[in-house]
């Protein structure tokens, strides 16, 4: 019986130092195991976030994904798995969506690409715990995450700067920068949505008042228009 039991502790023994020596799962994917996030602890034990690559929200459109990566939120995490499929020109889908985790992988079913998100526990922020980078499928001009309000978001600033910017040449300029297919459709709901989102701001606002002043002129003819600001007078 003492060997029996001797037998089994040494047998469970091997089975603990074995996951804690490998660094990939069942299907190859590499993983976190608790020897790596032991590493991010402090003196007392506890886990120290600021060790962990913490994703920058000025880079959402440009994402790069990394182990142990923390997001503030579930829905920075599904915008920036939206910009990675744009970017890397791959259709992605999200295979779990709960409160506590956010599953996303390639559409395509050969494919190894996928990431996982779990909240972090007593916090409300998110941390990428499984992650495998690697596409083992071809790009694709058609990006099934490409939508509407997502290029109004992108390109936000190029309608603060030319409001009046026709449908045909703000899809052509989103195509030549993306690579992906834009239709008409979309190229319209998306400059709809950022003129919606640009109402109210100072600079759509005063960009007006040249087509106010211009107005007056039209239909008063041989009129003086002044335009003014708080600095300076136009005429």
């Amino acid at each position: 019986m003492m060997i029996y039991c001797l037998k089994n502790m040494l047998l469970n023994i091997w089975k603990r130092k074995e996951r804690q020596l490998t660094d990939s799962d069942e299907d190859g994917d590499i993983v976190y195991v608790e020897r790596d996030f032991d590493e991010y602890k402090n003196s007392d034990g506890e886990q120290d976030e600021r060790n962990y690559p913490v994703f920058n929200p000025e880079v959402i459109y440009e994402p790069e994904f990394e182990l142990g990566m923390i997001f503030s939120n579930r829905d920075e995490f599904k915008k920036a798995v939206q910009s990675h499929a744009i970017k890397t020109k791959r259709s992605l889908i999200f295979s779990k969506t709960a409160p506590t985790r956010v599953y996303a992988k390639c559409s395509n079913e050969d494919c190894s690409w996928k990431v996982h998100l779990n909240k972090v526990k007593d916090e409300n922020s998110f941390q990428i715990r499984q992650y495998n980078p690697k596409h083992s499928c071809g790009t694709t001009y058609h990006v099934r995450n490409l939508k509407a309000n997502w290029l109004s978001e992108r390109f936000l600033k190029k309608f603060v700067s030319d409001p009046k910017k026709t449908i045909r040449v703000f899809r052509q300029d989103a195509i030549d920068e993306l690579g992906c297919e834009i239709s008409k459709g979309q190229a319209y709901r998306a400059k709809r949505l950022a003129l919606k989102k640009l109402e109210g701001s100072p600079d759509i606002q005063f960009s007006k008042l040249w087509d106010y002043a211009e107005e007056l002129r039209r239909s008063n003819p041989g009129s003086t228009v002044l335009l003014g600001t708080k600095w300076m007078k136009f005429i």
